[in-house]
């Protein structure tokens, strides 16, 4: 049974997975052009015939595609699908991960409005950075995922401080070395203190409570809401957002 090209389809567009020199899975359009290009080159590969025997070859030879993945690198071969690999290096791989391929096609997909608790959210995010250094916002919808790490930078901006953010397993994690580094030296060693307190009773023998995620400063729960330390417990981030 042979396979057919390495492809996904977003928003009606064809596009070819493909790999460069590089780790990152990479994606190229079908392109009209004289420069198109076959998936893989069949004067290249002439020696792995029999590896790509679980592909159609007709199909992967047929130059359709741009030579440029969407990130504008130039690639090598489609990366190898369902048809298995044919270089003894080769890995599988059935979605991109070159965040700048990502970016532009999540520039074709429908905008999601901005809800109008996304503000309050932030802010509430923001204080969090500002207390701690980092932060993780649990359960914000996933269409609104990136309007809330553009709003949050921009609040931690004004308040004169860069920051990272990450979106891991439905997780946005955020990181700010400046706010960790203005944090008032007396409140990183009254943490260092109590952190070293516990290990000590730990090691002296007392019983260990298991960790609860919702009892952690820095997290702001979908179910449980915002606890930080010493102030009311707010909602949840869809309750902010108004979903």
């Amino acid at each position: 049974m042979t396979s057919g090209l390495n492809t996904i389809s977003v928003a009606g567009r064809d596009l070819l997975l493909v790999a460069t020199s590089g780790a990152q899975t990479h994606v190229a359009a079908v392109c009209d052009g004289e420069d198109r290009r076959p998936a893989v080159d069949p004067t290249r590969f002439a020696n792995s015939t029999d590896a790509l025997a679980g592909y159609d070859l007709d199909v992967l030879v047929d130059p359709r595609w741009s030579p440029w993945a969407l990130c504008g690198r130039e690639w090598n071969a489609m990366a190898p699908g369902e048809g298995g690999t044919w270089l003894p290096w080769q890995e599988v791989a059935l979605a991109p991960t070159c965040r700048a391929c990502l970016r532009v096609i999540d520039s074709w997909l429908p905008v999601a409005d901005t809800p109008t608790g996304i503000e309050l959210l932030a802010s509430i995010v923001a204080d969090t950075v500002e207390s701690f250094g980092y932060a993780r916002v649990l359960g914000a919808p996933a269409e609104q995922v990136e309007a809330l790490r553009r709003t949050i930078r921009k609040h931690l901006r004004t308040r004169g401080f860069r920051c990272e953010t990450h979106h891991v397993n439905g997780v946005v994690h955020l990181f700010s070395e400046d706010a960790h580094a203005a944090i008032d030296p007396d409140v990183h060693a009254a943490r260092e203190h109590e952190m070293t307190a516990r290990i000590a009773k730990l090691l002296a023998g007392a019983k260990s409570e298991p960790a609860r995620l919702e009892d952690q400063p820095d997290v702001i729960l979908e179910h449980l809401g915002y606890r930080p330390v010493n102030r009311p417990r707010l909602r949840s981030p869809r309750a902010i957002l108004g979903r």
